[in-house]
Formats: C-alpha cells, structure tokens, sequence
C-alpha cells in the first residue's frame, strides 16, 4: 500500500461502498474495494477521508433520504390497500 494517492471518483466509489456496507470501516470493506492502480487504501486512509470529506454528515443525508423513500412506499402500498376495499 505504498501509493498515497487516489483519484477523486476512487474515493468516492469508496465511499459508496463504505455507506452500503453499513458504514463500517474493516477488513470487509477492504475485501471489496476494488484496486486503483494496484493498490487499496489503507484503513487509516479510508478513516482520513471519511472525517476529512465529512461521510458522516453525507450519510446522515443519505439516511434521511432513505427514510423518505420507505415511507413514501409504505404509504403508497397503505393508500393501494384501501383503494381494493
């Protein structure tokens, strides 16, 4: 892991994996990050770029979204039920 530096759209690819993964930082997370130029960031660097590009703050904004769209669904299979009756 000698390369310290990656591409911008690398890190947000790891950032994509990292939030669909539960937002967890380890060895799963590691397994799945693709390479960039052979080489995977280290967990200290992924830890780096998660406070440094505030990844907590976006996948806030991610749950809410998450959030909206499940209620919206639930609510939209609810309005279906009573429409059939």
């Amino acid at each position: 892991m000698a390369q310290t530096k990656f591409a911008d759209n690398y890190r947000e690819v790891v950032f994509a994996l990292w939030y669909e993964g539960g937002k967890n930082i380890g060895n799963n997370l590691i397994e799945a990050i693709p390479e960039e130029n052979g080489d995977k960031p280290a967990i200290s660097t992924i830890i780096k770029w998660r406070d440094m590009y505030g990844w907590l703050e976006r996948a806030e904004l991610l749950d809410v979204e998450v959030s909206r769209n499940i209620t919206d669904e639930i609510v939209s299979k609810r309005i279906e039920m009573y429409e059939k009756h």
